[in-house]
């Protein structure tokens, strides 16, 4: 019998068969481990028959460039709608190939194609059939663009990614590409764009549109930019000059990626929708009943969030400020090594301050134990000890995921409870726990226990 060995445990591939067939597309894609074996597992040809779920696959990545191979593998997938085109295949007889094998294919990703070695009439047809996206480095494509709901100008560190603004198509719906001459001359020729990211450009005309509703440029230079783009409910800008720039009544998301200190300030009363805010800093206290989410990547003001009561996601860069909204859900501390929050913090402030708190991400060394009467889920780099991770799951009874993201407690340690510490081998405590989440390159360095709780399905890799 086959087997495939998972965290030194041998699986016979009878029971990964029937696994795999039971997964959906999405479940596949999101698990390395998962798509690792099923690569295997789909690559034999005797198991292979046996796995219905590839003959219903819709994207397949290849990354050979040898067009037997590929060929012969896309042969498997009479449904692909979706296929990255390695650079070997970029010429007019591969998309020919490509074409008589996957009939259904809707979705194709040109990496290395250039316009002009586009010819022939049933290339042309293919092209022109394609409704979903197009990425490519030039837009001098010989095809008409009536189609497209979605393109994608890639290489964007490149003037091949400069797109002209005299594109028209009333289908397109997404468009990405590094800058345009005038943007609102392209809204004009595309009056249907819904989400429309230039990573580039310049804002330095105001915006007219019925229909764009998600936007991200680099710069605004001119005063009531998105004031006339009526359904616009996310914005994404780099710098922005004046703040009073950006007023709108509809936006519901902001994020700005500047340090300047804006002239008049940030006046959430200027953006009576606004629900998520990600910016570098603030310098006076913020007032909004309707902020969700804030995100705060430099420094804020200790006393910043006594006006925002109905925050419920707070993502911090910075020091933790003094008043945090009782009514908080998710709280992420990331990169905060100048400013790390005191042992008290997770002991008796979150379970004091913060008692409806379900989910914390703290992108550092655990030193103490963490309680919290609703915390479900918790990311952590690692503990420090075995003792504060037996401690924090059981004093935080409502716990159901744990997350590990760097790895065993003693890495980089050198003390003398190095060894001691290695008693992390013992998972029991977690056995506790509906769902523990380990690293996918720790996969086959845990202890014996470990394996116990694989096997008991309590176990899931992420990368």
């Amino acid at each position: 019998m086959t087997t495939f060995e998972i965290a030194g445990v041998s699986i016979p591939t009878e029971l990964l068969v029937r696994i795999f067939s039971e997964l959906d597309r999405d479940t596949l894609r999101a698990c390395k481990l998962v798509c690792k074996y099923f690569n295997i597992v789909a690559n034999d040809p005797f198991l292979y028959t046996r796995l219905p779920l590839a003959l219903t696959a819709s994207e397949v990545l290849c990354d050979r460039t040898r067009s037997d191979y590929v060929m012969s593998r896309l042969s498997r997938y009479p449904y692909l709608e979706e296929f990255y085109l390695p650079s070997g295949l970029d010429s007019g007889e591969g998309l020919e190939a490509l074409l008589r094998l996957a009939p259904k294919l809707s979705r194709v990703n040109l990496r290395y194609i250039d316009a002009d070695r586009w010819k022939g009439k049933e290339i042309k047809h293919f092209l022109e059939s394609l409704v979903e996206v197009l990425p490519i480095r030039k837009i001098s494509v010989p095809v008409s663009m009536d189609a497209y709901t979605f393109l994608h100008v890639i290489d964007v560190f490149h003037t091949e990614s400069f797109i002209p603004s005299t594109i028209q198509s009333e289908s397109l719906r997404e468009l990405y590409a590094a800058d345009t001459p005038s943007t609102a001359q392209l809204l004009q020729g595309c009056p249907n764009i819904q989400k429309l990211i230039l990573a580039y450009a310049r804002l330095e005309e105001p915006l007219y549109s019925d229909s764009l509703r998600t936007l991200e440029v680099s710069e605004v230079h001119v005063k009531d930019a998105i004031l006339n783009c009526s359904v616009l409910t996310s914005l994404s800008v780099d710098f922005v000059d004046n703040w009073g720039n950006l007023a709108t009544k509809n936006l519901k998301s902001l994020t700005l990626h500047d340090d300047g200190d804006y002239d008049p300030p940030i006046d959430l009363e200027d953006l009576p929708k606004l629900q998520h805010l990600s910016v570098n800093f603030i310098t006076q206290p913020l007032a909004s009943e309707q902020l969700v989410s804030l995100t705060l990547r430099q420094r804020g003001v200790s006393e910043g969030l006594m006006g925002t009561p109905n925050l419920k996601t707070l993502s911090l860069q910075t020091s933790i400020p003094t008043s945090i909204p009782a009514g908080l859900h998710t709280l992420v501390l990331d990169n905060l090594s100048f400013f790390p929050p005191e042992p008290s913090f997770f002991d008796t402030e979150l379970p004091n301050r913060l008692h409806r708190l379900t989910t914390l991400h703290y992108r550092d060394t655990v030193r103490t134990v963490i309680a919290s009467p609703a915390l479900e889920i918790l990311r952590v780099n690692r503990f420090f000890t075995h003792h504060e991770l037996v401690a924090t799951v059981r004093a935080c009874p409502c716990l159901r995921k744990i997350y590990l993201l760097h790895g065993r407690p003693w890495e980089r340690e050198s003390n003398t409870m190095e060894a001691k510490n290695r008693q992390w081998g013992d998972f029991a405590v977690l056995e506790e726990l509906p769902s523990v989440f380990i690293p996918l390159d720790l996969s086959r360095t845990q202890g014996p226990v470990f394996s116990d709780l694989l096997l008991a399905g309590k176990v899931s890799y992420f990368g």
